[in-house]
């Protein structure tokens, strides 16, 4: 199958993004892909402290618990994320379903971040 996009490239990635309103599917190469996710960030901010988002993509830890969205978020805000991440992951209670596991990190991930940006900030 060839890319959606330039029609010369075989497609090697293919995405579903779905809306309340519309679903869209393409089938891109991988060039094709990074140039759309270029342009879905140019001018986006960051999601945590509004600096200009230099990666966009799905999250794992979203997508297990059933979210399918892009994040923007710039380079600082990701790895102090994933490092939140990383260290917290293990420390979830095995006593909950895997659905409040998730969930639960997730919220906690959020509020980690807003303490991270305010402190970053006051630097």
């Amino acid at each position: 199958m060839l890319c959606s996009a330039c029609h010369q490239r075989e497609a090697t990635i293919h995405t579903t993004m779905c809306a309340p309103d519309d679903t869209k599917a393409s089938d891109l190469c991988s060039k094709c892909f990074e140039a759309s996710l270029g342009a879905a960030l140019a001018g986006a901010p960051c999601r945590y402290c509004g600096a200009q988002a230099e990666i966009g993509l799905s999250d794992f830890l979203e997508v297990s618990a059933g979210m399918q969205r892009t994040q923007a978020t710039c380079f600082a805000c990701s790895q102090d994320r994933e490092a939140y991440i990383q260290k917290h992951l293990e420390a979830v209670s095995p006593d909950l379903p895997q659905e409040h596991q998730l969930g639960q990190l997730l919220q906690d991930v959020e509020a980690y971040m807003k303490r991270r940006v305010k402190e970053r900030r006051s630097r």
